[in-house]
This record gives structure tokens, C-alpha cells and sequence, in this order.
């Protein structure tokens, strides 16, 4: 009754479950461009796609990337031989388990004729088929906790996936084991099988199970006589052999019994094993209920975004199917962190700690962005500057191994953030808008702390006491240049590449993190380059950033509280 119950209700929620998840594909919105397109169109646009796609040449590429990058993962074997070992255990453990343990009534006792759980090669392979997805947990969680940067992106949901996998693992490798001591499991199959009432040849099969099958019975059997032992052996090959094997052929499961036989008589009293199956099935069954919004949904829909990937040069991939295709694309991640491992401006992360400028963060920030929108101004602060720093530089697009395009991504919710979200930092640094916050107020103006930063040039006159005040700097600067050749620009730079070095010089330099030349540079260090005396012109520009950058970023740290420093004001 348990079973039935508990199958049927969590049947319901993963198709439910899948259901949602697919709809939200057709109607959740990325990119200020899915505006143009209802859940309808995107639909029949996808379906009429796959239709092109499988009535053409296309399937046969289809096919390739299907066997090559889905069911392989050859996309991975060649990058990383140990990350594609912890892969495809999992994967084709879970795959193989599925089809020839938990549905081996309906697929397995089909495919073979004699087919019983308990015979060789089922038995082997179910427990070949475990201990290979064992082995895929154990690697994958040696590399969350041993690499750093995996370790700092970990989710409660990668731990959960992991934990209740183990569960179901180990509770089906105990519950096989005290299946084999079981005493009430031995009666009930000469009880189905066999004559209880023959006593001599069931006192004879119990020696022999006894002591080649591990059964553990409340009357000890007789070990000691030979012929016993025989007489059983011949009432199990005209019995039994069709149906069960040594378990020696379970190699995790029979260690785990023979650690169990002490035991063994106190377990079958307490019908261990029907308490490790209650276990093993309910977890099997939260398992199941739990796919559609666990990182487990990634088998299937990385699978898809791996396919339509493949189909990137196609027409297919009209620009309705484009915006289905980045809603596909945030069910397929499954958080292994290889976009955040290789990202070109991860070391920003160290330095502010945002961990939103890190690839697989941010996708889960911009999960929640476009389904019900961050919660507090702090997340959509965060949010902002880690999807602005993002350089696009495609490196996680190209090492993501389900196939995203992560870069049309950050494009489409730079876009969204632009239009629905605050303006791109740089904007509002010069602003003097604090990050997540409305506009400033003559009352609330943001307040610059002057900490030491990695650049400290104001503390360390070496670095600009050489100034010859030759004005090399600022006669190759193409910012003073432009402003001179523009008649109405005329008379607006304030502070000229020189004149910035002399507010070091000076120590007023509060007043140049406020100026328009130091917004305005390009930082090609043309500067810094043409120097005689060497001077890091350029380096100077970029602490002053940094300070007015971190003076606005300050106040959504600080509670009520005024730091004394230097008050920026709007530039107009």
C-alpha cells in the first residue's frame, strides 16, 4: 500500500514538475527581444524547427552530436579524462540502473526470457552499475570540497543531489546484503517453491545456503557434515540454481553481508530488510519527485541544449527560437563550475567579493532575476555590477560542457538589467548614484572611505615626485585632443592627464576622483607610456576609479551610518 501510494503521488508531482518546467520555456522572457514573441508563436516556432530539423540533412548532424556529446561526452573526455569519468558514471550508472533494475518487470523481463534479479549477470552488473555512480559521487565530491573555486560556488542543491544519490545507493547495497542473511526471505521461497514439510531436504538446503549463500538462521545450521552440505547442494541445482546465484558475484553487496552475519539473527527478527527496502524506495521515490527541480534535470535538458547547439549556424534557430533556446539554457546548467574555473575577470571576485561576477552565480542570479525578480536592493546591486564586469570574452561559452551560450546570455540581461534594472555602474559612479539605491540626495550623498586599495599611489610619493611637468602626458592624450578639436567641448576638461599627476603631488587628490578626466579616460596608457620619467599616469587614473567606485558601493554595506571622507557630487 506504502509503495503504491507513494510511487503514484511522486509520479504526479515529477510529470507536474516537467510540465512546469517546460511551459516556463515558452513564456518566461529573456532579453528585452522576447517582448516581440507570445507563448504561442515561440511554441509553434519550436515545433515547426524540430520538424525542418528531423525531415533533413540536419538529423544526421543531429545524430552525431546525439551519440558523440549526449550518451559519450566525448566533448568532455577530450578536455578533462577525470571530470569525464565522474560524468559518465553517473549518468550511464543512473541510465543502466533505471532500465535494468528499477524497471527490469517491464524492460529487462522482456528483453530476456530467464531473466531473475538474483541470477548472473544481473546480479554483477546491478552492482557494477551502483558502485560506477558511487564512484562518480566520490569524484565529484572530492572536487567540491578540494578545488577552491568549485567549493566556493557549491549550492545546498549540489549537497542534496549528492546526499540523497548516496542514500539511495547505500540503502539498496545494505538492503541487498541483508537480503542474502535473511531467514524469513529463505522460508518464504521454499514456502512458494519447495516442500516445507520435507524436512530432511530442508534441513539439508539450509546447511548448504548456510554456507555458500551466507543465510543466517535462528537454529544454526550443521556445517560440519559433508554429505548435508551435498544432499543440499542437490536440492538447490533441482530447485533453485534457476533463480538465484552465489552472492560472491555481488562484489559490494556481499562484503557488506558478511559484516552483517554477526548480526544476522537480531536483523532477520527485525526484518532489517524490509526496513532497508521502506528506505530505498522512498528515497528512490523523493528522488523522482525532486528531478524536475533538481540540478538532476540537467540530464535531459542539457541533452537539448547540447542538440540546439549544434544547430547554431542553422536558420532553425530563428530569433523566437533564440529566446527559447537562453530559457533552455538555465534549466541545462548544472553548476559544475567550469565557466567560473576559466572566467577572464574571476580575479575581480577575490578583490569585491561579489560572487555574482562569477559565471555559474550569476546564472543562477539571473534565474531568479527573470522569474520573480531579486529580493532585496543588495541582490540586484550584486547582480548589476557582475553581469557589467562580464567582458564577454567567450571563454565560458566555449568550456561549458552542456553546450550553453552563455554569451547571448549576458547580452540579453545586460539589456533587461538596462531597461528594467539600474543603469550600468560606470553610469552610475559618475552619477553619484549608489548601487542599488535610488539617485542621491543633497542629504544622502554617497561618502567616499578612503581604505588602502591594491593601487596606493597617493600614499607613496616615489611614484610621482620625478614629474618634470613636461606635459608629455597630456600632449598624446586623444581625450584632451578630442575635446580640444570640439568647439562646444572647449573649456569643459577640468583636469588635464598633468594636472592629475599634480593633485597627487599636492594631496588633493579627493578633488580628481570627482573630475571629468578621470571618467573620460580610455586608459589606453598612452600616458603612462610617453612618459620620460616613467610615471604610471594611467595607474593613477585607475585607483581614482576604484575609490569613487568604492565609495558608491559602500552604503549598501553601512546601517544608518555616515564614514567621514570625501562627499562626490553629480557630475553635470
Amino acid at each position: 500500500m506504502l509503495f503504491s501510494i507513494t510511487l503514484n503521488i511522486a509520479l504526479a508531482v515529477c510529470i507536474l514538475g516537467t510540465i512546469y518546467r517546460v511551459v516556463r520555456w515558452f513564456t518566461v522572457k529573456v532579453g528585452p527581444d522576447a517582448g516581440q514573441f507570445t507563448a504561442r508563436t515561440r511554441f509553434s516556432r519550436a515545433f515547426a524547427g524540430l520538424f525542418s530539423v528531423l525531415f533533413s540533412r540536419n538529423i544526421f548532424r543531429l545524430i552525431g552530436v546525439f551519440f558523440f556529446r549526449v550518451v559519450f561526452q566525448g566533448h568532455i573526455l577530450k578536455k578533462d579524462p577525470w571530470r569525464w569519468l565522474m560524468h559518465f558514471n553517473i549518468f550511464a550508472g543512473i541510465l543502466l540502473l533505471t532500465i535494468f533494475h528499477a524497471l527490469d518487470d517491464q524492460i529487462s523481463a522482456s528483453l530476456f526470457a530467464d531473466y531473475a534479479a538474483s541470477v548472473n549477470p544481473f546480479l554483477f552488473l546491478r552492482n557494477l552499475f551502483a558502485a560506477m555512480v558511487l564512484l562518480g559521487i566520490m569524484i565529484a565530491g572530492y572536487r567540491r570540497l578540494s578545488l577552491k573555486g568549485l567549493k566556493k560556488i557549491s549550492t545546498s542543491h549540489d549537497v542534496l543531489a549528492l546526499v540523497l544519490l548516496s542514500i539511495i545507493l547505500f540503502s539498496g547495497f545494505f538492503l541487498e546484503a541483508s537480503q542474502f542473511v535473511s531467514e524469513p526471505i529463505f522460508n518464504e521461497m521454499v514456502e512458494d517453491y519447495g516442500d516445507p514439510e520435507d524436512t530432511e531436504s530442508l534441513t539439508a538446503l539450509q546447511s548448504y545456503w548456510a554456507k555458500y549463500h551466507g543465510v543466517v538462521f535462528a537454529d544454526a545450521a550443521d556445517l560440519s557434515d559433508p554429505d548435508l552440505i551435498e544432499a543440499g547442494k542437490a536440492v538447490h541445482l533441482g530447485s533453485c540454481i534457476d533463480c538465484h546465484a552465489r552472492p560472491t558475484a555481488a562484489f559490494v553487496s556481499n562484503p557488506i553481508s558478511k559484516i552483517i552475519i554477526p548480526a544476522g539473527v537480531w536483523a532477520n527478527s527485525i526484518r532489517l530488510d524490509l526496513i532497508l527496502w521502506q528506505v530505498h524506495f522512498l528515497c528512490c521515490f523523493a528522488m523522482l519527485a525532486y528531478l524536475p527541480f533538481s540540478k538532476f534535470m540537467h540530464l535531459f535538458t542539457s541533452s537539448v541544449s547540447l542538440m540546439v547547439r549544434s544547430l547554431e549556424d542553422n536558420e532553425v534557430l530563428q530569433p523566437a527560437n533564440r529566446i527559447t533556446r537562453r530559457v533552455i539554457s538555465l534549466d541545462a546548467c548544472m553548476n559544475c563550475g567550469q565557466c567560473s574555473l576559466h572566467c577572464s575577470v574571476e580575479p575581480i571576485n577575490r578583490v569585491l567579493g561579489n560572487l555574482d561576477i562569477l559565471p555559474s552565480h550569476k546564472l543562477g542570479s539571473l534565474k531568479k532575476f527573470v522569474r520573480k525578480g531579486p529580493t532585496t536592493d543588495g541582490e540586484l546591486s550584486d547582480f548589476n555590477e557582475g553581469s557589467f564586469i562580464c567582458t564577454e570574452c567567450y571563454r565560458c561559452t566555449e568550456v561549458c560542457p552542456a553546450g550553453i551560450n552563455l554569451q547571448d546570455l549576458w547580452l540579453a540581461s545586460k539589456d533587461d538589467l538596462t531597461l528594467r534594472g539600474p543603469s550600468r555602474p560606470y553610469r552610475q559612479v559618475r552619477e553619484g548614484e549608489a548601487f542599488g539605491q535610488p539617485e542621491l540626495t543633497p542629504e544622502k550623498e554617497a561618502v567616499v572611505d578612503f581604505k588602502p586599495c591594491l593601487m596606493n599611489y597617493s600614499d607613496n610619493p616615489a611614484s610621482f615626485s620625478a614629474c618634470i611637468q613636461c606635459g608629455t602626458c597630456t600632449n598624446v592624450c586623444p581625450v584632451v585632443a578630442d575635446y580640444q578639436q570640439d568647439p562646444e567641448l572647449l573649456g569643459y576638461l577640468d583636469l588635464t592627464p598633468q594636472q592629475i599627476v599634480n593633485t597627487y603631488r599636492l594631496g588633493i587628490t579627493r578633488r580628481a576622483v570627482d573630475s571629468t578626466m578621470a571618467w573620460d579616460c580610455f586608459m589606453c596608457f598612452q600616458c603612462q607610456e610617453h612618459c620620460p620619467k616613467e610615471i604610471p599616469v594611467a595607474e593613477m587614473m585607475y585607483e581614482l576609479r576604484n575609490k569613487g567606485y568604492k565609495g558608491l558601493r559602500e552604503p549598501l554595506n553601512v546601517s544608518g551610518e555616515i564614514k567621514s571622507g570625501y562627499r562626490m557630487t553629480k557630475i553635470e
